[in-house]
């Protein structure tokens, strides 16, 4: 595999990261729907008038918090995992075949294994508290998070997601008892909601019910669990830029310097990634700077620079030669570090 090989398969890894995304937001809209069985009970026994306080703190509690957090910071380490060795699968196959034509004994097999175990100490930063203190609707103040990402708390944003599909679900109920429409028909429908979004609520309700108007406003235009998808997906693409800054790291024949790329889907938005991306090659600590600070919901990624294919040939067939130079000390250094011999 050439240089250019290898950053062609890197850019064919944004299409793979698309569909994990898009696989993520299925999980979280699946999650969703399993946490309001008993929702719909209460809500299809409530009377045909204004929602209580009393009814409110019923359909609260109601809502398995707990059990949505474990899931949705399941679904960010399993994606992360699989984007990860979807990310480094270049970097296994470029030094693989570098290997192979240098006569080096270091294994394919041996190259994913240690990849794997980079891929594992990232995951390790992802331990957080699923703490919730329901009365003060806040986050117990327990250690958690967290990652490299500056002034960000992903505990605080999956409860933020969490909260925010609360408040909209039963704001939904509150507009739709005022609209008059029949409890057990609200609680039949909540999932069309959660499928169909805010337009099927409007639908609903008509254009000129009183009363309503304020419940719209909590609704809003995207869908009930469309904050949850966008803390998935930011968190997603935050675990992208950090693996790939590790991949640079790893690979021996990086020169430790990262570009950064924008996103296929990337628009006039008015944020500052088309400067970065302009701007680079960057060194770790810069590029890493910029991952920790960007915007949220961002999915332009980062990519390692690699040495010219002869300068890194040249550089094994020294080590294998066992010449005293430094670029076969610089390979001696890298399979000592990772545990692999050649």
């Amino acid at each position: 595999m050439t240089r250019r090989e290898y950053r062609a398969e890197k850019r064919k890894n944004k299409a793979a990261y698309a569909r994990i995304q898009k696989k993520n937001n299925g999980l979280i809209r699946v999650s969703y729907l399993k946490s309001i069985t008993g929702f719909k009970r209460i809500v299809s026994r409530l009377p045909s008038t204004l929602l209580t306080e009393a009814n409110r703190t019923r359909l609260e509690a109601a809502i398995d918090r707990s059990g949505l957090f474990d899931e949705q910071l399941e679904i960010i380490k399993s994606s992360g995992l699989e984007a990860m060795r979807v990310g480094s699968k270049a970097d296994v196959e470029y030094l693989a075949d570098a290997f192979d034509r240098a006569g080096m004994d270091i294994t394919k097999g041996q190259l994913e294994e240690a990849f794997e175990k980079i891929h594992g100490r990232q995951l390790s930063l992802y331990q957080v508290s699923n703490s919730f203190t329901p009365l003060s609707r806040k986050v117990a103040e327990t250690p958690m998070l967290l990652q490299n990402r500056g002034n960000y708390s992903l505990s605080s944003s999956i409860w933020g997601g969490i909260d925010s599909f609360s408040d909209k679900i039963i704001a939904y109920v509150q507009g739709s008892l005022e609209a008059g429409i029949d409890p057990v028909k609200i609680a039949r429908d909540l999932e069309r909601y959660l499928r169909e979004g805010s337009e099927f609520v409007i639908g609903q309700w008509g254009e000129l019910v009183p009363g309503t108007s304020r419940y719209r406003k909590r609704i809003g235009k995207a869908g009930a669990d469309y904050r949850t998808q966008r803390v998935v997906r930011t968190q997603l693409y935050q675990m992208v830029r950090d693996n790939e800054i590790n991949n640079g790291k790893m690979n021996p024949a990086s020169t430790g310097l990262f570009n950064w790329v924008l996103s296929p889907a990337h628009l006039d938005w008015g944020c500052e990634c088309p400067d970065i991306a302009a701007g680079g090659p960057y060194t770790e600590a810069e590029i890493q700077a910029y991952s920790d600070s960007i915007h949220p919901n961002c999915m332009c990624t980062t990519e390692p620079e690699l040495k010219d294919d002869e300068e890194f040939m040249r550089q094994l067939e020294e080590y294998v030669r066992d010449e005293e130079t430094e670029g076969a000390r610089e390979i001696e250094i890298w399979a000592m570090r990772y545990g692999l011999t050649a």
